[in-house]
């Protein structure tokens, strides 16, 4: 969207390409989701013009605070794909906590 990427007439092509080049930078983040949607948002790509789906946010992994529905987890778009991720994940962290029931 820059003047320097051929401005707003030119998003639409450059912004895709941005996609690639974020999740590569991002791959050995330890937290890729938020590197990715943060590169993304420093190129001024959002998730309508980088053509993102919810297949791009992975198992939807992310920090404790960012809760499904969060940009992060690929926002309210991707919130019914991603609630069940996190119930598998929250299990299996919960499997060996004093009181497994309330942990989850």
């Amino acid at each position: 969207g820059s003047d320097i990427q051929g401005g707003l007439k030119c998003k639409s092509e450059c912004c895709p390409a941005q996609k690639g080049y974020c999740r590569g930078a991002c791959k050995l983040d330890i937290n890729p989701n938020a590197c990715f949607v943060t590169c993304l948002g420093g190129r001024g790509c959002d998730f309508e013009s980088t053509g993102l789906t919810c297949d791009d946010f992975g198992t939807f992994s992310a920090g404790p605070n960012e809760m499904c529905g969060s940009d992060i987890q690929g926002g309210l778009k991707c919130k019914s794909e991603c609630c069940p991720a996190q119930k598998g994940y929250c299990r299996g962290a919960c499997k060996l906590d004093i009181n497994p029931n309330a942990c989850f």
